[in-house]
């Protein structure tokens, strides 16, 4: 099968030891790297207002493989190098209705400044 995505690291929650007052703790697991994802951009928004005048949002729409099982929902996501926080809780087309190699569009999001 010839590829012609990339390859990207998703990062989940995981559950972690409770602190020392019963609290439950979550940490980022390991980086699962991904084969085979297109990478397409999808917006770039300056952030207007007082707050954050120099800040912007660059959202990307990332197209997952078939093969990819993971939970998404809370993920974040490294790609070319920067780190993206998943928006909502992705939900993958049928597969035995999708053509093509890919059935899981997922976005994406990095703010800055």
């Amino acid at each position: 099968m010839r590829k012609h995505g990339e390859t990207v690291e998703v990062l989940a929650l995981v559950a972690g030891e409770p602190d020392d007052l019963g609290n439950d703790t979550k940490s980022w697991g390991l980086p699962l790297k991904v084969a085979n994802v297109l990478v397409a951009p999808s917006s770039t928004t300056d952030l207007n207002g007082a707050i954050r005048p120099d800040g912007d949002s660059t959202t990307l729409n990332l197209y997952f493989p078939k093969s990819f099982t993971g939970v998404l929902r809370g993920a974040r996501v490294i790609v070319r190098g920067e780190t993206y926080e998943v928006q909502g809780d992705p939900f993958a087309y049928d597969p035995t209705i999708t053509p093509g190699a890919r059935n899981l569009v997922v976005s994406v999001e990095r703010v800055e400044g």
